[in-house]
C-alpha cells in the first residue's frame, strides 16, 4: 500500500490527482496523433493531386499536339520563340500560350502547395527548365507588349512559371542512389 503521506505530497507537487494527469497525458497523446494524422493526409493528398494532373496532362491531345509542334520547331533550329509573338492567329503562337498557360497553372498550384513539389520535380524537372529556356524571349517580349498597352507592370505574366523553373535550374536533379546504396 502507498503511504498518505507520500500520495499526498505527490498531489501537492502536481497539483492533481495521477488519474488527471494519466487523462491528460491521453488527451495530449491523441491531439498530437491527430495533428499528425492530418498532416500525413494532407502530404498524401498532395501527391495523389500531382499524380492525376501528371496523367491528366498526358491525356490531353490539345497540349500533346501543341508541345509536338514547338518541338519540331525547336529541333528545326528555333531557338527563340519571340518571333510568333505579333502572330496571334498562327497555330505557333496558339501552341506557345497553350504551353505557357499549362506551365503556369502548374508553377502556381506547387507555389501554392496545392502539388507536391518534390514529386513533380521528379517526374519534369528537364521539361519546366528546357521550356522555360526556349520560352523566356517569348515571355519578355510578351510582358513588354502588355505593360506599353496597360501602362502598368506586367512583371505577374507567367511569374510563376519563371519562379519554378529558375528554382529548379538552380538546384538540379540529382542522380538516385540505388535502392541497395545502404550497404555501401
Amino acid at each position: 500500500m502507498t503511504d498518505p503521506q507520500t500520495t499526498e505530497k505527490l498531489t501537492y507537487w502536481l497539483g492533481e490527482t495521477k488519474g488527471f494527469w494519466v487523462q491528460t497525458g491521453a488527451l495530449f497523446i491523441s491531439a498530437v496523433a491527430g495533428v499528425w494524422i492530418i498532416l500525413s493526409r494532407s502530404r498524401t493528398e498532395r501527391r495523389r493531386a500531382t499524380v492525376d494532373l501528371v496523367l491528366h496532362l498526358k491525356n490531353d491531345d490539345e497540349l500533346t499536339q501543341a508541345k509536338s509542334s514547338l518541338l519540331k520547331l525547336h529541333e528545326a533550329g528555333q531557338t527563340t520563340f519571340a518571333i510568333f509573338l505579333d502572330q496571334k492567329d498562327s497555330p505557333e503562337h496558339k501552341a506557345i500560350m497553350r504551353v505557357l498557360n499549362t506551365h503556369e497553372f502548374v508553377a502556381g498550384g506547387i507555389r501554392e502547395k496545392a502539388y507536391d513539389e518534390k514529386l513533380y520535380k521528379r517526374m519534369q524537372c528537364s521539361v519546366i527548365v528546357r521550356d522555360w529556356d526556349a520560352f523566356c524571349g517569348f515571355v519578355m517580349e510578351f510582358r513588354k507588349s502588355k505593360e506599353d498597352k496597360m501602362n502598368e507592370s506586367a512583371a505577374t505574366f507567367y511569374q510563376d512559371f519563371e519562379w519554378l523553373a529558375k528554382k529548379w535550374k538552380a538546384s538540379p536533379l540529382k542522380v538516385a542512389d540505388p535502392w541497395y546504396a545502404f550497404w555501401r
